[in-house]
């Protein structure tokens, strides 16, 4: 028994080194701007897609960690709330064109600028799990219970994020991200998940590029 969990400890600390995320940031920066302290900016996600939809919590991720470097953000929720329906996704503004249309509506426009809203991010992606294998048993009996095996999976996000100026109408920047990690469950006797966060990852490296875009520096891309 001491053998089993002197290996369990060994696996538990081996996966520990790899169950981690790679991130990938590629920019194109159209113009640089410095955010001014009276202007906000406004993280939403893209939700019209058949086959996927960009994470609310992914996009809450984002929207927190740039309004904790003192950037005013104004969340996903408050502003669709705001100027519903227009911001529900079979309505949404697809290009900065629509954009323009539906603020030409007084009620709209007094509703954005009552908010000091500037910059609009729209965040379009998900997170998916692209490889599973691996296998685990688990049993019961007089005197002890426990579980033998490996479960090994890999998960891959893919984000596109657009930022518009929607006081001069036009795309200011370009960003996209992609993250990958693989993830591994170890059993011997007791299972011991070892998580790659991905989502997490990608969150990180589109704040991080959001922010430094807006202080007009030169993006980090975080390991």
């Amino acid at each position: 028994m001491n053998r089993m969990i002197k290996d369990l400890v060994m696996l538990a600390c081996v996966m520990a080194l790899v169950g981690c995320s790679t991130v990938r940031v590629e920019e194109n920066r159209i113009e640089t701007v410095v955010l001014d302290s009276t202007d906000a900016v406004a993280v939403l996600g893209r939700r019209h897609g058949s086959s996927y939809n960009t994470e609310y919590d992914l996009v809450s991720c984002v929207a927190n960690d740039v309004g904790r470097d003192g950037l005013q953000v104004i969340s996903e929720t408050v502003l669709s709330d705001e100027l519903y329906p227009w911001l529900e996704p079979r309505i949404a503004p697809i290009k900065i064109e629509a954009m323009l249309y539906m603020m030409n509506r007084p009620t709209v426009r007094e509703r954005l600028n009552a908010m000091n809203l500037r910059y609009v991010v729209w965040v379009d992606g998900s997170t998916e799990t692209t490889d599973q294998s691996g296998s685990m048993s688990c049993a019961i009996a007089p005197g002890f219970a426990g579980c033998y095996g490996m479960g090994i999976w890999t998960n891959e996000s893919g984000y596109e994020v657009s930022i518009w100026d929607i006081e001069e109408n036009r795309e200011i920047d370009q960003i996209s991200v992609s993250a990958e990690g693989t993830s591994y469950l170890p059993a011997i006797i007791v299972p011991i998940p070892i998580i790659a966060r991905v989502q997490s990852s990608a969150c990180n490296g589109i704040a991080m590029q959001i922010k430094s875009y807006f202080k007009g520096e030169t993006g980090e891309t975080p390991n």
